[in-house]
């Protein structure tokens, strides 16, 4: 028997709050009984406690700053990545096998997110007590 899946755990990396907030009440709705964080600054993060499972880190940092402050060696490498359009194309953000997310976002979006993140997650056996 499969054991549920844990709730997600979300990382809002955006300095705008106004645009966290909305951000995390659209992520609660598609995904209730999710943990959301909102991080002003990556610098931020080194001071997060360990997550139990993957966390989904979304973020306007661009490829080049992403790679630059080591956002991968910090969240983990089972962490999902979406990056905010805007700065670099979906295709080089979906070569990295990152997420997307539109710039500005409706609720749509988000839940669309949450559903791929949940697909992509059940494929690989990651948020599950354990894994």
């Amino acid at each position: 028997m499969m054991m549920a899946p844990e709730p997600l755990k979300f990382v809002i990396v955006e300095k705008d709050p106004f645009v966290a907030l909305d951000m995390q009440l659209g992520l609660q709705d598609a995904a209730a009984g999710c943990q959301v964080v909102h991080l002003r600054d990556i610098d931020e993060y080194q001071s997060l406690p360990p997550f139990s499972t993957s966390p989904v880190v979304i973020t306007k940092l661009s490829i080049a700053q992403i790679d630059a402050c080591g956002l991968i060696q910090i969240a983990g490498q089972h962490a999902a990545i979406v990056v905010r359009e805007g700065i670099d194309t979906l295709k080089d953000v979906a070569e990295r096998g990152w997420l997307s997310l539109a710039s500005p976002f409706t609720a749509d979006d988000l839940s669309v997110l949450v559903a791929d993140i949940r697909q992509i997650f059940d494929l690989a056996g990651l948020n599950r007590p354990g894994a």
